[in-house]
């Protein structure tokens, strides 16, 4: 079955799987990377605002054992469970680009073991190619409550304050001061006035 008719069969519900978000984003809605210290690749969760990723090496030979794991799993039909086919795709919609490899490697959750950040992106697509993405992927909960939590506008918000205005101490100060200047302008026009 092609994944064409395999994404055209999938419930509207479902179909949101296939939207998400990378680790830059992720990153802009103040989700917090945080690296598990002992817990099994698989072992992925989000909790509050805080999405846990085992630690990933990327080296060479790295894409091979990808795909000869997903061959593995995919030969063994459709009522098996395909935990590595759903965490490579669940990996590949994580890191996109170049730097959303650099936020994981600042966050511990992958460590670069080859020449470039696009060359690790450019890794994740190439098996994801030939991924079908089960409709019972054991990472589902984690993605549904990562664009749940996403979707909330305040923490894109926050963290665009953050990012923008907080980035170092003297554009704190400044916007602090701005701010107070801002609120003894408004009262000094209201006493006037009134």
């Amino acid at each position: 079955m092609s994944g064409v008719k395999f994404f055209k069969r999938l419930p509207q519900l479902k179909r949101s799987f296939f939207k998400r978000t990378t680790a830059t984003e992720l990153h802009q809605s103040r989700v917090k990377f945080k690296r598990p210290e002992k817990s099994s690749s698989l072992d992925i969760r989000f909790n509050n605002g805080i999405l846990e990723i085992p630690q990933l090496k990327i080296f060479d030979q790295k894409k091979i054992l990808f795909r000869n794991l997903q061959a593995f799993e995919q030969c063994h039909g459709r009522n098996a469970h395909t935990f590595i086919n759903d965490y490579i795709y669940f990996i590949s919609c994580v890191v996109r680009a170049p730097n959303d490899v650099e936020v994981l490697v600042n966050n511990g959750s992958l460590t670069n073991m080859l020449s470039s950040n696009q060359a690790v992106s450019d890794l994740f697509k190439s098996p994801n190619k030939e991924n079908i993405c089960s409709t019972n992927n054991f990472l589902w909960g984690v993605c549904e409550e990562l664009d749940s939590h996403c979707r909330k506008p305040w923490h894109k918000w926050k963290a665009t304050l953050k990012q923008v205005y907080f980035n170092n101490s003297w554009t704190g100060i400044s916007v602090v001061a701005a701010s107070f200047l801002l609120i003894l302008t408004i009262i000094q026009t209201v006493l006037y006035h009134s």
